[in-house]
């Protein structure tokens, strides 16, 4: 597994903000019950540690199914709505440099034109098709992220709210599992229980709570994947006619 910016941000952010919370109430309840940090903590960290690598294969399960869920919403990706004919939100003129841009470099594919608004309303399906082909090369044009920095970065952000919007639930879930326990915990042994300890572990599951409630949400996502979009688009908008003919050949 190749450990980069991407898997950091987009799938270790989310990560941590799940599972965190519950890895350091772990530790520091062992240390307050006497037990030696210095036998406890590297066990047990390594172990959450190997726990968590395994567990972005769920982040990532959960972002992308969400993914398709927020597609349908929308009636397809950003970048798919964008260079439709019949999308109001991106700029005309931008959207025709992007599709002469992608028919030189699509020439080698039997795509001759892109469809027409008409063309569009009687085959949506075989219009989408058209513009996902142009969208696939502007991928593939753009995966040095040293020359495409933008791009790399909005599509790290799109990432990372997309899969924090996926296992938002469980963020819920497991932060209202941890004020509860502490609940209980102080109530019940109340003499081994930190009323320090208690207090800062209610306050951060509560301000998660709050985090997970009102900012990862689907209006966040939405936002994030149309930057991604656009800085996908306009990459090629931004060459000119000789680079166009370059990059062609």
């Amino acid at each position: 597994m190749r450990i980069d910016k991407y898997m950091m941000q987009a799938r270790g952010v989310p990560l941590m903000a799940l599972f965190l919370p519950v890895i350091i109430q772990l530790n520091l309840i062992l240390v307050n019950l006497g037990v030696s940090l210095a036998l406890t903590m590297p066990l047990a960290n390594i172990t959450a540690m190997v726990f968590l690598l395994v567990a972005t294969g769920l982040i990532r399960f959960r972002g992308k199914q969400v993914e398709k869920n927020f597609f349908a919403e929308w009636g397809g990706s950003p970048a798919i709505r964008f260079l439709r004919e019949s999308n109001k939100e991106y700029n005309l003129y931008t959207k025709n440099k992007v599709k002469r841009f992608c028919l030189l470099r699509l020439s080698g594919t039997g795509i001759k034109k892109f469809p027409t608004l008409e063309e569009e309303n009687a085959d949506s399906n075989e219009a989408d098709k058209k513009y996902e082909a142009c969208i696939n090369e502007l991928r593939a044009i753009t995966r040095d992220t040293k020359k495409h920095p933008l791009v790399y970065a909005e599509n790290i952000n799109y990432g990372m709210w997309r899969n924090l919007y996926g296992v938002k639930l469980f963020g819920i879930i497991f932060n209202s599992t941890i004020i509860v326990a502490n609940i209980i915990g102080f109530a019940v042994w109340s003499d081994i229980f930190s009323l320090t300890l208690f207090i800062v572990f209610v306050s951060m599951a509560a301000i998660l709570i709050i985090f997970w409630i009102f900012n990862a949400n689907k209006k966040q996502v939405k936002m994030t994947a149309d930057a991604y979009a656009r800085s996908l688009l306009e990459t090629c908008a931004t060459f000119s006619e000789k680079q166009i003919e370059i990059t062609k050949r």
